[in-house]
């Protein structure tokens, strides 16, 4: 599995080859200066839903993040850029036209935002033992990956080899715009890497065209 370096990026405007892929991590503890003033009104209702601090936080975080970030390859300002939604909620851009897509995954403190141009999923879990774990391994894996991972006795070797599954099968549904319980057969055929983006994490990346091989990826921390 590949471990990924982070870098620090400080030009104001971006470029994005066709055939690249570009991932940010952000930090979600504190919100860029202003973030509210940039969220659109279905953002803000949304933000407002949020019952706790801390998710009010890391959402204002998550999606300022997201807009100045997504500003510096648009070339506009981080107010003026609105989504559209597909059936399954997965956000694109609507305007400005760009071709550009992403996706954004956040989990506790940290979140994941990968460009690209074309269909896109990212995924981050941290490696923890999660609540009825094998009776939602066998939910959601395939016969053959849940096979393999029933021959795991260790809890701790499990619980990493379910996330790496896990991560790789939400970065597809992503990458498809589907659902997590009713996505179609053909997503197991996307191409996906899986990766650690910090230590104590793992990630996944899926796309609906082959992937850059990880050496190529452009890395960045927010």
């Amino acid at each position: 599995m590949q471990d990924l370096v982070w870098n620090r990026c400080d030009s104001a405007a971006l470029t994005l080859d066709d055939g690249e892929l570009h991932l940010w991590m952000i930090a979600l503890e504190h919100p860029p200066e202003g973030a509210a003033s940039l969220l659109c009104g279905d953002e803000r209702e949304r933000l407002k839903r949020f019952r706790h601090t801390g998710e009010r936080r890391r959402f204002l975080a998550a999606r300022g993040q997201l807009r100045l970030i997504l500003a510096r390859y648009l070339g506009c300002s981080a107010a003026a850029i609105s989504f559209a939604y597909g059936p399954k909620g997965k956000p694109e851009i609507a305007d400005p036209p760009a071709g550009l897509h992403f996706s954004l995954s956040h989990s506790g403190e940290l979140a994941l935002l990968a460009i690209a141009y074309t269909a896109i999923g990212v995924d981050l879990e941290p490696i923890r033992a999660r609540h009825r774990e094998r009776a939602l391994a066998r939910r959601i894996l395939d016969p053959a990956t849940l096979h393999r991972l029933e021959r795991l006795g260790d809890d701790g070797e499990h619980t990493k080899h379910f996330l790496r599954e896990w991560t790789r099968l939400e970065a597809r549904v992503k990458a498809a715009g589907a659902g997590l319980f009713d996505h179609p057969p053909w997503i197991k055929d996307l191409p996906t890497q899986s990766f650690v983006p910090t230590e104590g994490w793992i990630g996944a990346v899926a796309a609906q065209r082959p992937l850059p091989p990880p050496r190529a990826w452009r890395t960045w921390s927010e």
